[in-house]
């Protein structure tokens, strides 16, 4: 029985998943079995036995965009001071 190295199960990851944006290779286990965790930059990782096969995948959570998110200072309102204009004063001059 061949063992891998952590360099293998890098190239094995990143052939399965047909990727090159390697992160990091490091040994872990898995449900209690050895195996080397290659982290891709972003954030999938490959789980590789010491014989080189690919025993799990796990994508990496979906990035969480927050628009329009402001601080609301305790006894303030999220509304005060946003999109109010003071009247008579507008940069053309009305």
């Amino acid at each position: 029985m061949t063992i891998i190295t952590p360099q293998d199960a890098a190239q094995i990851a990143a052939q399965f998943l047909g990727r090159s944006d390697l992160y990091s290779v490091e040994s872990d286990f898995l449900n209690g079995t050895s195996a080397y965790k290659v982290t891709f930059s972003s954030g999938d990782v490959v789980y590789v036995n010491p014989q080189g096969h690919v025993i799990s995948v796990v994508a990496a959570p979906p990035a969480i965009l927050q628009n329009n998110v402001s601080s609301v200072q305790p006894g303030s309102s999220p509304s005060e001071g946003e999109g109010k204009h003071e009247k008579g004063k507008h940069e053309n001059g009305d």
